[in-house]
């Protein structure tokens, strides 16, 4: 029987090939920093030290709007980004917000006008019963669940 020559150096690449296969098993596709979608109308993208994917989207004023998709699996997000993105042009073509305002955000907004007004003297002098009424009962009963949790709730 004769020896093969090198014989000890093809069973070493041979196991080298073999763990090598392993450790590339083992790793993970790399996934792209950010993605477009839409031709490029929507961006999907992840921020550092983050788990969930952000979107951002161009509307047809030429402004770019961000949201979380929420999804940490980007095939979840880009279904999310492009939901938000019709969803927005959707409502841009009624003529609405770009996004649903809750309760909350609209009467801090009538809250301040209202603050301004009584302090420079031009508004009604019940501007500081309205601010009252807003506080004590409307932002406790509206706050917990939306306008439209509200209405629900009162139709059935």
């Amino acid at each position: 029987m004769t020896a093969v020559p090198y014989a000890d150096t093809f069973a070493a690449i041979a196991l080298n090939d073999i763990a090598a296969t392993r450790k590339l098993a083992a790793l993970s596709p790399a996934q792209p920093t950010t993605l477009l979608l839409r031709d490029g109308e929507v961006v999907l993208y992840r921020r550092k030290n983050s788990v969930v994917f952000q979107c951002r989207y161009k509307l047809a004023d030429g402004r770019w709007h961000r949201r979380s998709t929420g999804k940490t699996s980007i095939e979840h997000a880009v279904a999310v980004a492009c939901a938000l993105y019709d969803e927005a042009r959707f409502r841009q073509r009624l003529g609405l917000a770009h996004r649903a305002q809750n309760f909350a955000q609209i009467a801090a907004l009538a809250l301040a006008d209202l603050r301004r007004r009584a302090d420079a003297g031009n508004g009604k002098t019940a501007a500081h019963d309205y601010i009252n009424c807003i506080e004590r009962y409307f932002l406790p009963y509206f706050s917990e669940g939306g306008v439209k949790h509200q209405v629900q709730h009162w139709v059935h």
